[in-house]
Order: C-alpha cells, then structure tokens, then sequence
C-alpha cells in the first residue's frame, strides 16, 4: 500500500506542470458533464479545478490562453465556493474558511470577492469570531458597489450580530448596530433573504417592534427558507414576551421545535430552546421549562466554541444579554396587537 502510494506520488511528480495542469482541468470537466454538476462531487471538483490553476504554475500551463484559463479559474472559483458552503452546512468550519480563502486567492471578479467575504464572514460567525466576522464582513463592503451585493454584507452583519451577541467579548454600540440594520432596509429588495434578515435583526435588537415581527414573519413564510422561518418565529417570541403577551410568545416559540430536525447549526438549536423557557415560566409551565432547560444545557455543550453554558462562553455570554434585555422590555410592556 505505502509502495503503490510511493510511485503515484512519484509519477505525479515527474508530470511536466503545464500537462498536470490540463490533465486536472480535463478531469475536472469530465466529471462536471458525467455528473452533471452534483454537489457530492462538489469537493472534488474544487480540488481539480484549483490544482488546474494554481497562481505559481499558471502562466507556464496556460501560455498563450487566456479564455481557457479564465474558464478554469471561474470553475476553481465557484466550486470552491460551493465546497466551503456544502461544509458550513455540515458544521465543518474550518474546512470552510480554508476552501473561502483558497477562492480568494483565485483572484475572482470583485462581486463573487464580496460574496466570498460574506461567506468567510458567516463561518466566523459560527466559531463566534466576532473580531474576524467583522474583518471580513467590512472586506465584502469595501470591494462591492453593487446595491444588492452591499444590502446583503449589511444585513447578513446586523443579522449576525444580534443574533450571536456572545460571539462579542463586549456588546457592540447599540446605534452602530442599528445604523447597519437601516442600511440593508434601506438597500434590500422587498422579497428577499436580506430584507428578511435585516427585519429579524430589528426584532433582536430593539424589541418592540410588533410590526417588523409580523413582516418578518410572513417574508420568512413565502421565502421558504427553514433557517430564516425559525429565526422569525423566535423574534416573533421575543418581541411578544417583550409586550407582555407571554401565550403567544409561547406559541411562536413552540412552532419553532416542528422544524428543530432541519436545523445543523448547534448555536440555533440551543437559541430554539433557550427563546421557549422564559414563556413557559411565565405560563407557570414550570416542568417544561426545565425539561428544555436540560435539553438546552445539554445542546451548549455540544456547541462550538461553548463550554458549559456559563457565562464565560459565548453562549453564556449571550444568555446573559438577553436576560438583561429582557428585563429592560419587560420594564415598559406594549402589548403586541
């Protein structure tokens, strides 16, 4: 075994660059069309169609052609994209941001630049990185002009900040953070994710906003989009709890467990949890509530980046946030309509 190695590694190596490079490229192509592009295939398509076009050996394959080297950089690029995306789903963080920073260095065209950024961005988020969140997601802003494009870097930073404060050592300037909310609104198209999540992020952050819960709501519904639909339920939650109207609090939070099996991001799971317990205390549901309280300890645990759910941990850290944001709504009820 170590010998068959040995001599694929050698005969590999005795390859001229520029005929590995096209043998890569041509691989890469045939598994494309035989596989018509399944994202099982996705990491092996990335790994053929970056080695194809590797920044040190590029000009010496592919002297004298430039289209066909621009069609293989593009296809580096968007399958290294999709790779990192297909393992941001399977909560392999590292392994993401590695496939993120490969596209990077790709060099692609400045709108897929940003939205690489905001892909680097969210991964960051995920490991509760706030200081590289942050980096990337004012990267993805630098780089792009593009209405839309720049209506997505800010919602997707507002979205992430309010619903991962823990990922923050200190909680960020509440004006900042709402001055990126009014800039995705402000940017974003009616129907769409961005708008969605800047929506979302109002909920989270400022709570009284009955109307912007209900909106968020209802594009969550028509967008389909499992994470965005629990999201707005929870802010739906939290905004109710924040009114006084702790039933229907409860039955927002409670809709959020039909679609608990779809969620892969530990962080949202425990969020699901965590947004359900101070409505079933409040409706004296108290067996429950520490039914979901071991659920969600149990949950923390298991999360990235989070110890034991004490507040030394991000997600400790988030707990206590939104106890204290709770408290400060709960000092002035306005009952939702």
């Amino acid at each position: 075994m170590i010998k068959h190695a040995l001599t694929r590694e050698v005969a590999y190596a005795s390859l001229p660059k520029a005929r590995r490079a096209r043998m890569h490229a041509s691989f890469a192509g045939w598994l494309e069309r035989m596989g018509d592009g399944r994202d099982d295939h996705a990491s092996l398509l990335a790994h053929h169609y970056a080695d194809a076009v590797r920044p040190e050996d590029v000009d010496l394959a592919w002297r004298g052609e430039d289209v066909e080297l621009q069609h293989a950089r593009g296809k580096a690029v968007l399958w290294l994209e999709r790779a990192g995306e297909l393992a941001i789903g399977r909560y392999e963080i590292d392994d993401a941001l590695a496939l993120f920073h490969h596209a990077l260095r790709l060099e692609p065209d400045v709108e897929t630049e940003a939205s690489l950024w905001r892909a680097i961005g969210k991964a960051n988020a995920l490991r509760f990185d706030g200081e590289a969140f942050w980096t990337a997601m004012q990267s993805s802003l630098k780089v792009s002009s593009v209405r839309t494009e720049r209506a997505d870097s800010y919602s997707e930073l507002a979205f992430q900040t309010a619903i991962r404060s823990g990922m923050w050592p200190k909680r960020p300037d509440r004006e900042l953070v709402a001055g990126w909310i009014e800039q995705a609104l402000e940017l974003s198209d009616p129907e769409t994710a961005a708008r969605a999540k800047a929506l979302i992020a109002r909920c989270c952050w400022e709570r009284n906003t009955p109307n912007e819960a209900r909106e968020a709501c209802e594009l969550a519904e028509r967008l389909g989009d499992v994470e965005l639909r629990s999201y707005a339920w929870g802010a739906r939650a939290e905004v109710a709890f924040g009114g006084g109207d702790f039933e229907e609090s409860l039955t927002w939070a409670q809709r959020r467990f039909d679609v608990l099996g779809e969620i892969s991001d530990p962080d949202h799971v425990a969020d699901i949890y965590e947004v359900a317990i101070p409505s079933c205390c409040a409706m004296s549901q108290l067996q429950e509530a520490r039914r979901l309280a071991v659920e969600h300890e149990a949950v923390s645990k298991r999360s990235a980046g989070a110890g034991s759910g004490s507040g030394s941990s991000p997600i400790g850290r988030r707990q206590r946030w939104r106890r204290t944001s709770r408290r400060r709504a709960s000092a002035t009820p306005v009952r939702c309509s």
